[in-house]
């Protein structure tokens, strides 16, 4: 997999258990950064979307701190605009395993719990070290129980 993202970023700090961002801090934090992409960029983009999907990225820093991502996927050869303010490019190479969670925001983790388990009860080794990404329709509500969301896992081949 190669995808080129676009986006905005902010870095959270994290229980090293499961990676928790749930606190109130972290929480509004997602929020603002999701609602500052989509005010003042996504549109901007969309000339250079390969499609009109948001992607949730959710990168490693330390043990402590993630980097968590409001972003699109741009062509390869795209130019984007110097109009977009605050933007970084991620380029994500490598082997992933993708699965498809159908239900609410709330009810990921525990979907995203059993991903986990089910590539480590088959021996396919998760690399750490990569970001994991969420790929959503840019009309994704997350407290609808029909939305549907691809999530995609960093595995070592």
């Amino acid at each position: 997999m190669t995808k080129n993202i676009v986006g905005s970023s902010t870095e959270l700090q994290v229980t090293t258990e499961h990676m928790n961002v749930s606190d109130s801090s972290n929480n509004r934090k997602i929020f603002n950064l999701w609602r500052h992409f989509m005010m003042n960029n996504y549109r901007k983009l969309l000339p250079y979307c390969v499609d009109e999907n948001i992607i949730a990225l959710e990168e490693p820093i330390t043990r402590n701190h993630i980097r968590k991502w409001a972003a699109i996927e741009i062509a390869s050869n795209a130019e984007y605009s110097t109009q977009t303010d605050c933007l970084e490019k991620l380029t994500i190479n490598g082997e992933y395993f993708g699965f498809i969670h159908t239900g609410t925001a709330l009810q990921f983790n525990q979907v995203y719990q059993q991903a986990i388990d089910y590539l480590r009860n088959n021996n396919i080794k998760i690399d750490e070290n990569r970001p994991r990404l969420e790929i959503m329709h840019r009309d994704y509500l997350p407290d609808n129980p029909l939305s549907k969301e691809e999530f995609w896992i960093p595995i070592i081949m």
